[in-house]
């Protein structure tokens, strides 16, 4: 008899919990993208980036001075890229990466469903992709001096566009 009803109440339950279980098409909730962002190493990630933007600010803002002040002298660049780079080094000291990385979760909830995410998830944890991960800092830093000369020539002719 217990048998029978125990039987009977997982009949009964069983498609309840699998109604409210997520599905694939589901909205991706909350605790999806933490995992997504943990298996991503988001939080460890993101500093070494703002990283190598930094290190490549100093060749922009050396070649910034020289285009907006031509006629400054070496003591005049000189304190203009330091008061520059002091300005700089503020900025990128105080960026709350928690709260950053905290408030791309309802941008990743509104483009993924439960299922994308998982399967994303399952990508990112290959080792292929990790390291990926684990190169991109170096790649993106690499990519960014490569790119300086090119974005810096662009700048300029827009500049003179301006003018």
């Amino acid at each position: 008899m217990k048998r029978w009803l125990a039987v009977i109440l997982c009949l009964v339950f069983l498609p309840i919990e699998a109604a409210l279980a997520q599905q694939p098409g589901d909205p991706a909730t909350k605790e999806d993208v933490q995992m997504l962002f943990d298996v991503m190493h988001s939080r460890e990630r993101f500093k070494p980036f703002m990283d190598a933007i930094k290190q490549a600010l100093p060749a922009m803002t050396n070649e910034a001075i020289a285009n907006q002040l031509p006629n400054a002298t070496p003591d005049e660049s000189a304190k203009v890229n330091e008061f520059m780079n002091l300005q700089s080094q503020k900025l990128f000291d105080s960026i709350p990466y928690d709260d950053l990385i905290e408030a791309m979760v309802p941008i990743y909830q509104r483009h993924f469903t439960h299922g994308e995410i998982q399967e994303i998830i399952h990508f990112y944890s290959s080792p292929a992709a990790q390291k990926m991960l684990e190169k991109m800092t170096a790649i993106m830093a690499e990519s960014m001096q490569t790119g300086a000369p090119i974005i810096q020539k662009w700048t300029q002719g827009r500049m003179n566009e301006l003018k």
